[in-house]
């Protein structure tokens, strides 16, 4: 408080400086210094008086805010002001608020890329072509088909999933897969490594993109998942004789939690989804 005292002595002088804590006195400040046309000197005030919690004085700056009147454009900060100052019953406020988020989701949907609604879990596979950009491939194209790794994943909530495997040691996208809501999907051939397993919500996919449309969130699992496969001589129980047989990981997972279990998962950034 003391820092806000000094700053506003700077700005009124002494007459402003006995009202400190007054805020319709910086409002009318800031009043005075618009019908003069000086709209930087009135945005000081109007800061001083919406940070105090002036109703008028937020919708008025906000206003400010986004026609960049007396300071630098700024259509969040407008945002933020209207917010504030609705919350308080500024009708003028509401309605500024209603229009600029009207007029966002128009120019939002006036972009918006072709989009699909996922019907069916999925899996895709990718190699890394000639020119170092990845491709998806097929199972047996040059996924080696016979890798037993299997991967279990499960979405228990009421939003499509998509997920990534991420190989640790190339920092390369291995697959993507969509799980839809309350189902489980299977990866099959897993190849020997270790994988780092990062996933998101949302309903439309963006076609010819790894990516939701409106996504609700990202995350990775915090552990590594590691796949690896030995073979041992041993007895086939299927045939009783003797021979070569292969010993593999099997990981099962969940994107949503559940009582009693391990898989801890950390929000991400979507710069960090989106890099694979």
């Amino acid at each position: 408080m003391k820092v806000i005292v000094i700053v506003l002595s700077i700005l009124c002088g002494q007459e402003c400086s006995k009202a400190a804590s007054n805020a319709d006195v910086y409002y009318d400040y800031g009043i005075k210094h618009l019908d003069k046309n000086d709209e930087s000197k009135a945005a000081d005030y109007l800061k001083v008086a919406a940070s105090l919690g002036h109703a008028k004085a937020q919708y008025l700056l906000g206003f400010m805010f986004q026609q960049g009147k007396g300071v630098e454009r700024d259509e969040k900060e407008a945002i933020e002001l209207f917010s504030k100052s609705a919350a308080q019953g500024n009708a003028d406020a509401k309605e500024a608020l209603a229009l600029i988020l009207k007029q966002q989701q128009a120019k939002l949907l006036a972009n918006k890329p072709k989009t699909f609604i996922p019907h069916k879990n999925e899996v895709q596979w990718f190699a890394q072509g000639e020119n170092g950009k990845l491709r998806g491939i097929r199972v047996g194209d040059f996924l080696d088909k016979s890798a037993p790794g299997v991967f279990r994943i499960g979405n228990g909530t009421n939003t499509p999933a998509l997920g990534k495997l991420i190989d640790t040691f190339t920092d390369r996208k291995m697959c993507t897969f969509v799980v839809l809501p309350k189902t489980s999907i299977t990866i099959e051939h897993v190849p020997n490594g270790t994988y780092q397993l990062i996933y998101s919500f949302g309903d439309e996919l963006i076609l010819g993109a790894d990516k939701f449309w409106n996504p609700s969130g990202f995350s990775k699992m915090s552990n590594t998942f590691e796949f690896t496969s030995e073979e041992k001589r041993e007895v086939d129980p299927k045939t009783l004789q003797y021979a070569n047989m292969i010993h593999y990981k099997d990981h099962k997972v969940t994107l949503h939690g559940v009582e009693g279990g391990t898989a801890i998962s950390t929000p991400i950034n979507a710069g960090s989804f989106d890099q694979y």
